[in-house]
């Protein structure tokens, strides 16, 4: 099966879970023919607008649910005015270059959103 299908097959089982085990669901599918070095390869150059995969590279977890995690979190510290810790346990499970991608993404989502209320009045 092309690596195409797979990911897809991905993208749909993420939309009931929040990450997939990478080995057992090749498993579970009858992918075993999948090379997962490939496979990873795949998701970090191509897919990492949809896909992020975990430190260890063992999990995968849906862009989008890790963008809205690291929002929240963002908009907590706003809230309660603090730091936040990038290496605190709330992120270990993730590499801190995709964290960094992710609140810069929030940053410029959020300071767009500061310009368009700025423009408005």
């Amino acid at each position: 099966m092309e690596l195409k299908k797979v990911i897809k097959l991905i993208l749909e089982e993420l939309k009931n879970k929040c990450y997939i085990n990478i080995s057992n669901f090749l498993s579970e599918n009858n992918l075993d023919h999948v090379n997962t070095k490939d496979l990873i390869k795949a998701i970090k150059r191509i897919h990492q607008k949809k896909l992020l995969l975990d430190k260890d590279e063992e999990l995968i977890y849906s862009y989008k649910l890790v963008y809205s995690y690291c929002k929240e979190k963002f908009f907590e510290s706003l809230a309660n005015q603090n730091e936040i810790d990038l290496t605190s346990d709330d992120f270990e499970n993730f590499k801190p270059e995709d964290i960094i991608r992710i609140f810069c993404v929030i940053n410029k989502d959020f300071f767009d959103f500061l310009i368009s209320i700025i423009q408005e009045n």
